[in-house]
């Protein structure tokens, strides 16, 4: 297997955000990273993709209510939210990386007990595939050792929203003769390509792609200009739509089991390695590819909202590692294709790299757009968007919002009152 330096191809995108003008939420958010990117377990170093996501969305939903019920102090937020995002992170992963002094104790209560309700538990269970594909998987390295499968039964977690509970992949059409033309496309890479391949890798001792796509929203936030209470909102949406990406791709990739490009090549007798390293589990759909969809939908759609298109295109002709990629968010008249865009070539670095078929990121990127539509339809508000014009609303109505104020009494908690709602028509 090749050695990448995979820590190299986001220490770019993690500079950038460090130098970006930075507030408490952003701060959290890498800290998080940090701490999950330095865990050891099993004598590996780092937290696998799935997982990254999960613990971010629980975390960044327990910010967001943080801000909800403090936004109207900063000070005093940042304080209960540092503290809170510790017991929520030190309690997802089983071990002290944060200190906390147990502020905000009840909101961090409240998404805890939601995190150990989710099916996490379960998730390393044997899972037998129910759709099989004709040429199937094995758990195995590239040398032929067995290997263990990462979190066979992650696909049974329970989502973000409901509604992408049912939102999967459709089953792979494939066929042998793609194959081959796969590896007779991969003979013809050119440097560009290659380059990209490593820059997406996000691979073990890296922030992993769901922590990528963080850094990415943190830059764009900033540049945009966001309040701290902005950027807790699009921390919650775009880790909840990276949660969901993860359960749909995990349950689509032990349904079919499709195998990787070096399994098919060594049974079609073809001489073939992988630019970078092959991950412990089926190929179909990209892992990637559906964590890019869903969060380039969440972002887009957001800063659409906004107006903020420009700044997007500015920010993202500098993420963007292609040329055809430069083209197309050049091009693009909105934030959402712009976005679009960029997920598209962080898919398609899948193929360069060696470890996916075309297929495996389209359809990675269609489902992961869809469930990034269905979080912003069905958990954003309007106060997410605006929300010191949803502050003001509420002062009008009662009053500042008391310290010890219990949940449910902030505009952004009602999910039914049709002030809050946005229409993404």
């Amino acid at each position: 297997m090749p050695q990448v330096n995979h820590s190299s191809a986001v220490s770019r995108t993690t500079g950038r955000a460090a130098r970006a003008q930075t507030n408490a939420v952003t701060r959290l958010e890498l800290a998080c990273l940090k701490a999950m990117k330095s865990i050891e377990r099993n004598g590996r170093k780092g937290t696998p993709p799935p997982m990254v996501a999960r613990n971010m969305f629980y975390v960044s939903a327990a910010i967001a209510d943080v801000y909800s019920k403090h936004g109207d102090d900063p000070a005093v937020a940042a304080k209960v939210a540092k503290s809170v995002t510790a017991q929520v992170l030190n309690a997802l992963v089983g071990q002290q990386v944060m200190p906390d002094d147990r502020l905000g104790a009840d909101i961090a209560r409240k998404h805890i007990a939601a995190a150990r309700a989710d099916g996490a538990v379960d998730a390393t269970k044997p899972r037998p595939a129910s759709k099989p594909m004709r040429h199937v998987w094995t758990p195995t390295n590239e040398k032929g050792e067995p290997i263990t499968p990462l979190f066979p039964s992650w696909g049974l977690l329970k989502p973000s929203v409901e509604a992408n509970a049912t939102v999967r992949a459709k089953r792979p059409s494939f066929t042998d003769n793609d194959w081959r033309a796969f590896f007779t496309a991969y003979q013809t890479r050119t440097p560009e390509q290659i380059a990209a391949a490593k820059y997406w890798a996000d691979g073990p001792g890296t922030f992993t792609p769901p922590g990528h796509w963080c850094l990415i929203s943190q830059q764009v936030g900033s540049a945009a200009g966001l309040s701290v209470q902005q950027a807790a909102a699009l921390s919650k949406l775009v880790n909840a739509a990276l949660h969901d990406a993860g359960v749909s791709c995990w349950d689509t990739k032990y349904t079919y089991m499709g195998e990787r490009p070096f399994q098919a090549a060594r049974r079609l007798g073809i001489d073939f390695k992988p630019e970078i390293g092959t991950p412990p589990f089926p190929g179909f759909t990209s892992g990637h590819a559906t964590f890019s969809g869903a969060a380039g939908q969440v972002l887009g759609m957001y800063f659409d909202k906004l107006g903020k298109a420009d700044v997007v295109r500015k920010e993202l002709l500098g993420f963007a590692q292609l040329s055809e990629t430069r083209k197309a968010i050049g091009a693009a008249r909105t934030a959402t294709d712009m976005f679009a865009a960029l997920a598209n070539e962080a898919a398609m670095s899948r193929v360069y790299g060696g470890i996916h078929i075309a297929e495996d990121g389209d359809e990675g990127v269609r489902v992961g757009r869809q469930i990034g539509t269905n979080v912003m339809k069905h958990l954003a508000t309007r106060a997410d968007l605006f929300p010191t014009e949803a502050n003001e609303l509420e002062r009008r109505r009662t009053g500042p919002v008391a310290l010890d104020t219990p949940r449910g009494t902030h505009p952004t908690s009602r999910r039914n009152d049709a002030s809050t709602t946005v229409d993404w028509s």
